[in-house]
């Protein structure tokens, strides 16, 4: 039997958190223009479910 490779990534952007506003005002507008706008930040709750659906040990179909 032939072994799998399975190569999962997050990349949610920018997420808001409590520190985001500072972040903002660290980092400067500019720097959060780069990212593709898709209409909302990520959340941390969206990120983590992306975690378990990645996490999922039953094979991609």
């Amino acid at each position: 039997m032939a072994a799998t490779t399975r190569v999962n990534a997050i990349l949610p952007g920018p997420t808001d958190t409590p520190m985001m506003p500072s972040f903002v005002e660290m980092m400067g507008e500019d720097f959060f223009n780069r990212f593709p706008n898709v209409g909302q930040n990520s959340t941390p709750e969206g990120a983590g479910a992306g975690h378990r659906l990645l996490n999922n040990p039953a094979p991609a179909t």
